[in-house]
């Protein structure tokens, strides 16, 4: 791990995997969210930053903040390339060498997010990669340094196969809200822009947004919207589950849903490398942080006695198979609190 690095993580058992990986500089923020004082704070004790949590919240609405914070205390950000679904605790016992790679290799946030973009784009046609540039244009745009925006656009032309000064253009009128770039008339007012939501979608209900629009067939068994406690993450279950594609589900949604289901459509929720028995414990992973917190709310609220106590006994034996890493046991018993969740929801209802 070099010098003058620090890994900001999520939790305590995340700090722990990653000592025990080789990266020991790792600190963890424990529900707090990073703020300016942190940062005063850490410029002292190094110039590199490694993110390793959930890549959806580090990007999320967040980019003009990490900007800022680059250039005002002088730190580069950088972002470590975790498997979608597995915070680095959930790493450590699957694979350490991994962990410590994606630590080691961390990108730049920028490059971080463009790499994640293309891997998810479609490159095999000319209308995928015209979406696929005007993905990273706006992305690139929201970059406040110029002669970074302007290497990043000679790296993307080659990439998409797009004359560089169009691209420039692209990221011109990206930065200026997209307004009209036609010459002799006059831009046309843009609508003012949606207010940001203040709270980001927890990050296992778009994980399981993710299956739901990539791998389907792996979870329509047990899916339900119960599972959803945001509002706007069951609303994009909905949109998913009723529209006949995924474009039309994205097209019937609003403007709080559709750009979550805009930027999981180019997420796919695993590599294409991994084998059957991978996707078999990354889809018990998913099901057990699915239900497990939806379990503890149902749990809170229950009247009936018995009731209660069967599901503390489901959760106890659900938080030991997970701690023990026995995902097998671990899936089934979630399975059994998902009947609770479903059953509640059914009672709310009438």
């Amino acid at each position: 791990m070099a010098r003058g690095e620090v890994v900001i993580c999520e939790g305590y058992t995340d700090v722990m995997g990653l000592t025990l990986a080789g990266a020991p500089n790792a600190v963890a923020t424990c529900g707090t969210a990073l703020a300016d004082e942190h940062f005063q704070v850490l410029k002292n004790l190094a110039r590199r930053v490694v993110l390793a949590y959930d890549a959806d919240a580090a990007g999320q609405g967040a980019a003009e903040r990490w900007y800022r914070w680059e250039q005002e205390f002088e730190i580069e950000v950088r972002v470590a390339d975790l498997p979608p679904g597995q915070d680095p605790g959930e790493l450590f016992h699957s694979d350490p060498a991994r962990l410590l790679a994606a630590i080691e290799q961390a990108a730049p946030f920028l490059q971080f997010r463009l790499d994640r973009a293309i891997a998810g784009a479609d490159m095999t046609s000319i209308e995928g990669k015209a979406r696929a540039a005007t993905t990273a244009a706006r992305m690139v745009a929201e970059h406040p340094n110029a002669l970074v925006r302007d290497q990043y656009v000679m790296r993307l032309a080659g990439a998409f196969d797009i004359d560089a000064d169009r691209l420039r253009e692209e990221v011109r009128q990206a930065s200026q809200g997209g307004r009209s770039a036609r010459r002799g008339a006059e831009a046309p007012a843009e609508p003012p822009a949606p207010a940001r939501r203040a709270r980001p979608v927890d990050r296992r209900e778009l994980d399981v947004l993710r299956w739901a629009m990539h791998e389907p067939e792996r979870v329509t068994d047990w899916l339900d919207e119960a599972l959803f406690a945001d509002p706007v993450a069951r609303e994009a279950y909905r949109r998913l589950a009723e529209s006949a594609s995924v474009v039309d589900a994205i097209d019937g949604s609003d403007a709080d849903v559709r750009p979550i289901l805009e930027r999981l459509a180019v997420e796919p929720p695993m590599d294409d490398e991994e084998d059957e028995e991978e996707m078999q414990l990354r889809h018990a992973r998913l099901l057990v942080n699915a239900v497990e917190p939806v379990a503890h709310r149902v749990l809170a609220e229950q009247p009936d006695a018995d009731t209660r106590d069967a599901m503390r006994r489901d959760l106890d034996e659900l938080a030991h198979e997970r701690e023990m890493g026995e995902w097998q046991g671990a899936e089934e018993t979630a399975r059994r609190l998902l009947q609770w969740i479903v059953l509640d929801r059914g009672a709310a209802r009438t």
